[in-house]
Parts: C-alpha cells; structure tokens; sequence
C-alpha cells in the first residue's frame, strides 16, 4: 500500500477497497496497480497489485499477501529475509528502532506510464485497441469475452480515436502548374 500515486505504472481506479488495521480503524483504497522498481542487480522489476490509498504517509508491504503469492520468509538475526517461489532473495530487511522492519526500495517513478480512465465502458474500449462500441456490445451481448459486461454507449467521442483515425483531405483535383512542353534537359556529371 502507498499514498504516492507518482509510484505507478498502471493503476486501475476502478477497484475500492476496505482496509482494516490492527487497531480497528479502516483506510479506503482508491486504485490498485503496479509499481515498477530497480533492483540491486541494475534490472528493473514490478511489483503487482499494490493498492493506492491516498493520504497515506507511510508505506507497507502486507506480509500475509507475500505468503499467498508463493513468497518465503524467515526472520533471524534481527532481519526479515524473503525469497520468491525459485528460492532467490527478493529483499532483507533489518529490525528497526520501532520493532518493524524498514525496506529500502527504489522506486521508478514516471507519470507519463500513469493512466485514467473515465468509466468501465473507456476502460474496455482502451483494453481493445480503441474498438467502436457497436463491435464491443457485440462481443458482450454473444458472450465472447468473459467478464466483459454490456457496454452503454457513451455520449462524447474519444479523443484519441478522433484524431489517429481520421482520414486524410484529398488531393486537389487540379494541380496548378502543368508543363506545356517536353523538356529535354542535358545533365553533365563532373568526375
């Protein structure tokens, strides 16, 4: 969980959720997307379904979700090491002054990755390559997309499909210079 938007990659605003913490109080998540980092081998790396919670001053990693995804822990010598599900150490981390355990992560930031959308219906539409929303329905109503509910017909036009799918003007009919005579023209090439 993260209260810096600038963090991600993708995010998806259509997924709320409720959090609870230890001592009862409750955060809402506004998004849940995916944060691209650098690794200590130089590599890049992303880290999925990271919830976007705004006003959030600190960051957390849920270790129950790293154990659901197939991660490792262990917890030794005043340090948290975790492993992915190939044995390889993903990240340690010490014991703090708090009894938590601080990560130090570096974080690619890049808004222009970040992307919104205006509802379900542009959400489906942008997944599609900007198809029309006649041909989307279509797929909706004959059921050959799973999960892809009934499409509503919006009201405006989208941008981008405005300007990349328009035609080009035509040709002008009549050009405004024609030669009235051949040309026979002589060229010398210098050695």
């Amino acid at each position: 969980m993260t209260g810096k938007i600038s963090w991600f990659a993708e995010l998806d605003h259509l997924v709320n959720r409720k959090i609870r913490f230890a001592d009862n109080s409750m955060v809402s998540a506004a998004g849940i997307g995916k944060v691209l980092i650098h690794r200590k081998d130089g590599k890049k790396a992303s880290i999925t379904d990271v919830l976007y919670v705004p006003n959030m001053k600190s960051n957390l990693i849920s270790i129950g979700q790293l154990l659901h995804k197939g991660y490792t822990m262990k917890m030794e010598a005043q340090a948290m090491i975790a492993y992915d599900c190939k044995n390889r150490l993903i990240l340690k981390a010490p014991l703090s002054k708090q009894r938590t355990f601080k990560i130090n992560i570096n974080v690619i930031e890049d808004r222009y990755l970040l992307s919104e959308t205006k509802g379900e219906n542009w959400l489906w539409h942008q997944r599609y390559e900007h198809i029309n929303f006649r041909e989307l329905n279509m797929l909706s109503e004959k059921r050959m997309v799973q999960g892809l509910p009934k499409i509503k017909f919006p009201s405006e036009v989208c941008e981008m499909c405005y300007t990349e799918k328009q035609t080009r003007s035509s040709h002008k009919a009549q050009v405004p210079f024609k030669a009235t005579r051949k040309c026979n023209a002589l060229f010398l090439i210098k050695q």
